[in-house]
């Protein structure tokens, strides 16, 4: 049985960056004038017809042990560079942490490819944002719907739609950055009219840390459907990947027969040792699911192996 997690892992590495960005705006963040919550704002502005749509509460990983980790690993890692770059050219030129500004994230990932994040800021609005594109050269052009185009600040044009001065969404299409009339699309609302995706929403505990759902579950050849979800307590990280299907037979013997394969290729693997030894299925009459509690020194191995 072949098991695929393209878009899973895409999904996972847009959400490493904003763990990380959600460490620096907790670290340093002194006060709040914020009116919105991503994923609240999302549910009116996301389409219909989504593959994934991702959550991260940034207010609770900010506050963990693993976030300090998390951003030491990854201020010597050549992958997160350009972020880097940039943070420290805002800070230069405009005097300005936007990181450190940002409120919550939702990660959504349409039917064709690429995604996009709408982003709820605190502290930092629009006003802040323009006047550091002009700081950076960049020419503002006003378009329509509340899209704008920052041309020259970047190598390349990129838009943001704003829905208010402190929440916007940019995304990554077919066109790259700058595809104002796919961008227009996906985030016209319609997300009411999704009823499987909805039907997963409904799943979801606010008190997780973060959280991904997925319509189609990444496990070949069974038809199920998916709910990702990690809390975070302490330096201990538990992780649920839980599977909805009309028939829980076939998902439950695939769940099996993932971790019997994980466990026999990774247990002697430094980088997996620790969670595949702790992951185990279980069930109940609506779903099955893999489960796993570690500590967060694993996730860190994980997502940063040893050279």
């Amino acid at each position: 049985m072949r098991y695929e997690f393209p878009h899973m892992k895409k999904l996972l590495l847009v959400l490493l960056v904003i763990l990380i960005a959600a460490y620096w705006y907790f670290r340093h963040h002194r006060s709040s004038s914020h009116t919105h919550h991503a994923w609240d704002e999302s549910v009116k502005i996301l389409p219909a017809g989504l593959t994934h749509i991702g959550d991260l509460e940034a207010a609770r990983f900010g506050n963990t042990p693993l976030a300090i980790k998390l951003i030491a690993k990854a201020a010597g890692d050549d992958s997160v560079e350009d972020i880097e770059g940039w943070v420290r050219k805002l800070r230069g030129t405009c005097k300005l942490d936007v990181l450190h500004a940002v409120d919550s994230f939702v990660v959504a990932v349409p039917k064709d490819g690429g995604y996009f994040v709408i982003t709820a800021l605190d502290r930092l609005d629009r006003s802040d944002i323009d006047g550091c594109m002009k700081k950076l050269s960049a020419t503002i052009t006003e378009l329509d719907h509340g899209i704008v185009r920052y041309t020259g600040a970047t190598e390349r044009p990129f838009t943001l739609r704003w829905f208010d001065d402190q929440l916007f969404a940019f995304g990554l299409f077919e066109q790259g950055f700058n595809d104002h009339d796919e961008f227009l699309k996906l985030t016209s609302g319609g997300f009411d009219k999704d009823k499987d995706m909805n039907k997963l929403a409904s799943k979801i505990d606010r008190s997780w840390t973060g959280w991904v759902i997925a319509r189609e579950a990444p496990l070949d050849n069974v038809a199920a459907s998916g709910v990702f979800s990690v809390v975070i307590s302490g330096n201990d990280v538990s992780i649920v990947a839980r599977a909805f299907a009309d028939d829980l037979g076939p998902v439950k013997s695939a769940l099996d027969d993932l971790v019997a394969l994980a466990k026999h290729f990774g247990a002697d693997d430094p980088r997996f040792a620790e969670i595949v030894a702790a992951l185990h299925v279980e069930s109940d009459k609506d779903s099955a699911a893999i489960t796993a509690t570690v500590s967060d020194d694993a996730i860190v191995r994980l997502l940063f192996p040893a050279n």
